[in-house]
């Protein structure tokens, strides 16, 4: 989803109306049709979509009474499974008993619409704990899918919530061909209940995990699956208080792909998690889309997009952080032509949009990022887009707001960078939290290189072009570059004439060449260009 115009400055909607970026004439892969029949209902194989869930749980140590001022109980939900996070205990090697894990019951009997009696006794106080109860419909649901296994057809939802649980992986699975997995939009949900506690000591204090278990996933280790599709559906899951910095990354997502899967499509859809990545491609993927999707997150990233592949559409999609910032919003890993185009992003505590890979073999090439909405990403050490192992990128026509950090990075150690075009992007007030360049191309040599030593990565052959900048401490870089660049017809200027801060610091690699031409910058009072740069009509004030 883009900025809607009507906020857009006219010079920039200008530019966005009429960019003749690549994405903007480039429809996605080709989608087969998957038949239209077989077409079955997931009710006549025995599911109920029966489930809620409340957040006003409250239990007591020892008592089997369960409260919830929400949950409107009734005689139906006398023998329903009860899932109340926090609630239990569990062994833990090394640890012994530890408080904290999700309580499994049944309720046996209602005392009121706000109050049960369950089967089995809390471990420990909770108040507004998160609880489900209703139906596991996970057989149900999965027998469904697999009576298309040899036709293919659509696996329809209708309006309710499905409770799933771990089946020592997702929820549900689509081993097979030519699937459609659908519903009527929000009101057809899929909801996995399971959680995977974890506890360790630290600093002398166990501290706890409540992971989150994937919904659905699309793919099968043992052979190829060719053409599916899920759309208008919600999913979720139920893990919550996810930490990376303290127990590392997850790369399951609520939503994902598994083995090596082509013209698979995703679109049309609402994924919330606090814990997860909400769609997760890290699967060996030829042909695929993903669009009109919106993730609410705290958790992982919201799109992870990796594995070896190509032609691939992310578009038209909302990743937005809720109730805290969720670590990244799309991350890519060894694609090739690759679109990311009309996307919004809000509420990242690390990248908007990043192109990454520790490692050579992990590089991405031909990726187009274009016409994206990046706002409010100022909650830590915030970036826009960030390309470290790519070849052959465009980045144009972008909407980049608010960052606590760098607008636009390319930087690398390990890996290289080139062929990359900045073009007509926007960047408003980035270095919110740590004052830095809106626009940063740096390639940093490993610490311990000698300066005889060659250099494993670098960065080359690059055109910054008519990019507007403004209100940010300051503006273009280039440190360290390689091969040919051109750095024209950029703007940077902000509102107030300010002692520090640099609009452009350019420098090269020696052999390399730079041409610096039609720049301008106002109400800065330095700047930092290179003897080797060529530079003329350059208007730095």
């Amino acid at each position: 989803m883009h900025k809607p115009s009507s906020l857009l400055p006219i010079a920039l909607l200008a530019i966005v109306l009429a960019a003749g970026s690549l994405a903007a004439s480039d429809t996605g892969p080709a989608k087969t049709p998957i038949p239209a029949n077989p077409r079955v209902n997931v009710k006549d194989f025995g599911a109920k979509g029966d489930c809620r869930r409340v957040t006003d749980g409250t239990v007591t140590r020892g008592s089997k009474v369960f409260l919830s001022a929400t949950a409107n109980f009734t005689k139906e939900d006398i023998g329903q499974p009860i899932y109340v996070l926090e609630a239990s205990s569990q062994t833990v090697k090394d640890l012994g008993e530890v408080f904290g894990s999700p309580l499994t019951s049944k309720i046996v009997s209602i005392v009121d619409s706000s109050t049960v009696i369950l089967a089995d006794e809390a471990k420990q106080n909770v108040s507004n704990a998160k609880t489900c109860f209703g139906t596991d419909d996970s057989q149900a649901i999965q027998k469904a899918i697999d009576s298309l296994t040899e036709t293919g057809g659509t696996v329809y939802f209708p309006p309710g919530l499905y409770r799933v649980t771990y089946q020592g992986g997702p929820g549900l699975n689509v081993a097979a061909s030519n699937i459609r997995l659908c519903g009527s939009g929000t009101a057809s949900a899929i909801f996995n209940s399971s959680v995977l506690f974890k506890a360790k000591m630290k600093d002398g204090k166990i501290i706890t995990e409540q992971g989150g278990v994937p919904a659905l996933y699309v793919g099968n280790p043992k052979k190829e699956v060719k053409n599916v599709e899920v759309d208008h559906l919600w999913l979720g899951d139920n893990g919550q208080n996810y930490d990376y910095r303290e127990w590392g990354a997850h790369g399951w997502g609520v939503l994902g792909c598994t083995g090596k899967i082509d013209d698979v499509h995703f679109h049309d859809l609402t994924i919330e998690t606090a814990f997860l990545c909400g769609v997760n491609m890290d699967s060996v993927t030829d042909g695929f889309s993903i669009h009109h999707v919106t993730v609410l997150s705290s958790g992982e990233h919201g799109m992870y997009i990796a594995g070896t592949g190509s032609n691939g559409d992310v578009r038209d999609n909302r990743i937005l952080g809720t109730t805290r910032a969720m670590r990244q919003g799309i991350a890519v890993k060894k694609k090739r032509h690759l679109r990311i185009t009309h996307n919004e992003i809000a509420n990242v505590d690390f990248q908007g949009i990043c192109i990454v890979g520790d490692i050579e073999d992990h590089k991405s090439h031909d990726v187009v990022i274009s016409e994206n909405w990046l706002h409010d990403l100022s909650t830590w050490h915030t970036e826009g887009i960030v390309v470290s192992n790519a070849e052959d990128v465009v980045i144009q026509s972008n909407v980049i707001e608010d960052t606590s950090w760098i607008g636009i990075s390319l930087r690398t150690t390990n890996t290289s960078v080139s062929k990359v075009t900045i073009k007509d992007n926007r960047i408003t007030r980035a270095g919110q939290m740590n004052p830095c360049f809106a626009i940063a191309v740096q390639y940093l040599p490993p610490a311990a290189a000698k300066p005889e030593d060659p250099w494993p990565g670098g960065i080359r052959d690059l055109v910054v072009e008519d990019n507007h900048i403004s209100d940010c401490p300051s503006g273009i870089s280039f440190s360290n570059v390689g091969g040919r660049n051109i750095i024209r017809g950029n703007r940077v200027e902000r509102e107030h004439d300010i002692a520090s801060g640099v609009s452009y610091k350019v420098g090269a690699l020696p052999g390399a060449t730079v041409e610096m031409n039609g720049n301008t910058s106002t109400n800065y009072k330095q700047s930092a260009i290179s003897p080797a740069v060529t530079s003329r009509d350059n208007s730095l004030k």
